[in-house]
């Protein structure tokens, strides 16, 4: 219930930047290291090193659905990553444009993923990452976070710009700050 918690042992001294939890599997990524994939079967007692074997981009946020892993990156080649096998491998898969990826999310058969800069800072897929759209944001604010309600409505929040929240409650088809 998160009243208590132990110290485990990550796979290496990376600088983890996000876990998520599907199929019986957690998954985490770096944005730094030699392996920038671990994973755990056991509830995170145990973990294992993955070698995305995507070159060195800074993984910095992972989210599953669908029976698929999709993580996002800050560079490299690809900008995003994605698993169907519980995160024991991996395929880069090319963004619509080279933001800095800072959060993905999944819901009601939708991926999102946000960026604090560039021409188009969110982008959305429909086939489970295989491909993605670029869609303007309403303003150009540093968009850190994104989640669903897993209905339709998305929330984005920002570290800067006058209005600090973008909403979309259309699958983020459209979004409006």
């Amino acid at each position: 219930d998160g009243s208590s918690w132990s110290g485990i042992a990550a796979t290496e001294a990376n600088a983890w930047e996000s876990s998520a939890y599907g199929n019986g599997v957690w998954v985490s990524v770096s944005s730094n290291g030699t392996n920038r994939v671990m994973r755990s079967t056991d509830d995170g007692v145990n973990w294992t090193t993955i070698d995305p074997t995507l070159g060195m981009d800074q993984y910095m946020s992972i989210a599953y659905g669908n029976s698929v892993w999709v993580a996002v990156t800050k560079n490299g080649p690809t900008r995003s990553m994605r698993s169907t096998n519980n995160g024991t491998s991996w395929t880069g898969v090319n963004t619509p444009s080279n933001e800095d990826w800072n959060d993905v999310a999944y819901g009601n058969g939708v991926w999102i993923a946000v960026s604090g800069n560039g021409a188009n800072r969110i982008m959305r897929s429909t086939d489970n990452g295989l491909t993605w759209n670029a869609i303007a944001a309403p303003q150009a604010n540093e968009w850190r976070s994104i989640a669903t309600n897993g209905s339709g409505t998305w929330i984005s929040v920002s570290m800067d710009g006058a209005d600090r929240t973008m909403r979309s409650t259309d699958d983020g088809v459209n979004w409006a700050a």
